[in-house]
């Protein structure tokens, strides 16, 4: 399925500001930016009127706890069930995708192959959410869990 942005304010992510322009969308992937509004065909594509909205790139945490939920200590994260554990992941993933984020690169998950599972469910089109590279447990806690 193809898409075309036309008339939008469009952000690259660089110091040079913002102009005003089309975007084409095939699948996931944007296909190709036309500095100039109007200028790209539509064919059979599905037309989106941009004008007065501003597109910019997905943006990348750096940083991320996707499993993590409001914890107040290591051990409440432990002694979540996994199952409940991977909702929350599921969820803050899907909010992850709806605030802007893209791609998430794990700084450590709560269990074992908890992630991976969620990263695969996003790969697969299964659930919504951000690319993910995903992380094993903190050192920290496989530390504490084993004393």
């Amino acid at each position: 399925m193809s898409i075309v942005v036309k008339g939008a304010s469009i952000w690259s992510g660089d110091m040079t500001g913002c102009f005003t322009g089309d975007v084409r969308i095939e699948g996931q992937r944007i296909v190709d930016v036309s500095r100039q509004a109007g200028s790209l065909a539509a064919g059979d594509a599905q037309v989106i009127d941009g004008a007065g909205r501003t597109l910019i790139p997905g943006l990348v945490e750096g940083h991320g706890h996707i499993t993590f939920n409001n914890f107040s200590s290591y051990w409440e994260m432990l002694d979540m069930p996994p199952e409940e554990n991977l909702l929350v992941g599921l969820e803050n993933a899907r909010t992850y995708l709806d605030a802007g984020f893209t791609t998430i690169y794990s700084a450590g998950t709560v269990k074992l192959r908890l992630e991976v599972v969620i990263r695969n469910a996003i790969d697969t089109g299964r659930w919504p959410g951000p690319r993910i590279r995903a992380c094993c447990p903190s050192v920290r806690w496989a530390i504490t869990t084993t004393s």
